[in-house]
């Protein structure tokens, strides 16, 4: 009796250790894959909702560079009188709602040889048109000094307008030149400034679950927008990577600044936890978007679900426990 006791318990330990392996490699096999499609999926939205993004800022930046291109190129053929000029500029500014404002800024006595810096500024107040001249030495700035070096037009790095439009801004410039005693030589920049506040509710509209957010970074990694507001305009995600001692987020910020795309796990900057991040480059100003992911939100639909089938596989062994003992 005791035997056959001995004998029944085998089998019952026998039958409940296989079914619970059966059980046990099942459900792993099907985390396993159920991961690895959400995962799947979540890279092809990540990719394209980036991409959406991006193609939404680009074409505003876009039509803002057709503007000065169009009054640079009218500025080399003619010599409207300084009115002229400035109702050029105004209307350029009126019709074109992308554009904050635009300026002409000549080289020092290139407008008159009387005059240093001549630089008429039209931009949109807060009640209409304004216009100024730039008073200050405007020749040092990066947004004259770079596309004058380099002979093309580029866009600076986000500033604050102090003593122009006074608002939070980038500038689009491009050179213009004359033939003067039969040499092509620089006259001055033709310019056309966006307002960085649009741009930073493009970028905010971005909501992924409860805590996925996007950014954009320059091409020198400075924070265009960002949900910490404290970042914007003074931080980099270098500065950012150094303060966390995170050697991944530095890694991704040089690929970011050096016009690569990608996807990859990333640890939030705001929540600290782990997420996947996609990153690719606008390609009218250089500047990079990035867009985060929560793992754990959009995992928790998958885990819900795993815990439910967890519970049954448990409820499912006492029952046979209890049907073997009771054969």
């Amino acid at each position: 009796m005791l035997r056959n006791r001995g004998i029944a318990f085998k089998l019952v330990c026998l039958v409940l250790l296989s079914s619970g392996l059966i059980f046990g490699f099942t459900f792993l096999y099907n985390y396993r894959v159920s991961r690895h499609l959400i995962a799947k999926n979540v890279e092809k939205n990540a990719h394209d909702l980036a991409l959406a993004t991006i193609n939404r800022i680009d074409r505003v930046l876009a039509a803002a560079q057709k503007v000065p291109h169009n009054l640079a190129l009218f500025l080399e053929s003619a010599q409207p009188e300084g009115g002229q000029m400035n109702e050029l500029i105004r209307f350029a500014v009126e019709r074109n709602p992308e554009i904050f404002g635009a300026a002409v800024a000549f080289e020092p006595y290139a407008y008159n040889r009387n005059i240093r810096s001549f630089a008429p500024y039209y931009f949109k107040g807060p009640y209409g048109m304004v216009f100024k001249y730039l008073a200050y030495e405007y020749f040092y700035e990066d947004w004259y000094q770079i596309p004058r070096e380099l002979k093309q037009p580029s866009w600076s790095e986000p500033y604050f307008d102090e003593g122009g439009g006074d608002i939070v801004m980038a500038t689009y410039s491009v050179p213009f030149y004359r033939l003067l005693q039969n040499e092509r030589s620089l006259v001055g920049v033709v310019t056309a400034d966006i307002s960085l506040a649009w741009l930073q509710e493009i970028v905010a509209s971005i909501k992924i679950a409860e805590t996925g957010y996007g950014f954009l970074v320059s091409r020198n990694g400075t924070f265009v927008t960002h949900p910490r507001q404290e970042l914007v305009m003074n931080e980099t995600i270098f500065s950012v990577a150094e303060a966390r001692n995170d050697p991944e987020l530095r890694r991704v910020g040089r690929r970011m600044v050096s016009g690569e795309s990608g996807f990859t796990p990333f640890d939030c900057v705001i929540t600290g936890q782990p997420c996947w991040m996609v990153y690719a480059p606008l390609p009218s100003s250089g500047w990079s978007l990035a867009v985060l992911f929560p793992q754990k939100e959009l995992m928790a639909d998958i885990n819900e679900l795993n815990h439910t089938v967890i519970a049954l596989v448990a409820g499912g062994l006492i029952l046979l426990l209890l049907v073997i003992m009771l054969i």
